[in-house]
């Protein structure tokens, strides 16, 4: 629903900065963006949208389905609570961002096979990001005796 609501907002803003007129075409769409001071508004625009919309992705998706994985919750639960936690350790979660965004990035620079490490590796490192986030209590609380 979020990248729906995302596409429509930028076919929004291409409205808003360009009117009714047809996408100029492939071969002049980079003239058009950085060469006139309307395609570079948009630009500045485009991008800030984006980045709350994206912003907002990471912080409803990024523990939430680990959360789905462990507990009985729904999902609109889930990614309430994935955005609460990302809010409250938004300095350790920016970094986890900035982290993701270079493995991501480096994968690209392969031509997408460096995915095949990053994506277990990131799945990994999500879950014992939740674990450490979500359940501190349990991993301070004293081991269990043996029951008899």
């Amino acid at each position: 629903v979020l990248m729906l609501l995302w596409m429509r907002t930028a076919v929004i803003i291409y409205a808003l900065f360009f009117g009714l007129r047809p996408f100029p075409g492939i071969e002049h769409i980079a003239p058009t963006l950085f060469g006139t001071p309307v395609g570079l508004a948009m630009l500045g625009v485009g991008s800030a949208v984006g980045g709350l919309f994206a912003a907002s992705a990471f912080a409803i998706g990024t523990l939430s389905i680990p959360m789905l994985l462990n507990e009985r919750l729904d999902a609109f639960t889930a990614m309430g609570t994935s955005a609460a936690l990302i809010r409250n350790n938004l300095p350790v979660m920016l970094v986890w961002g900035a982290i993701v965004l270079a493995l991501v990035l480096a994968s690209l620079a392969t031509g997408m096979l460096g995915l095949i490490l990053v994506f277990p590796l990131l799945g990994h490192a999500t879950w014992h990001a939740y674990v450490a986030l979500r359940q501190p209590e349990e991993r301070t609380r004293p081991p269990a005796g043996p029951r008899g």
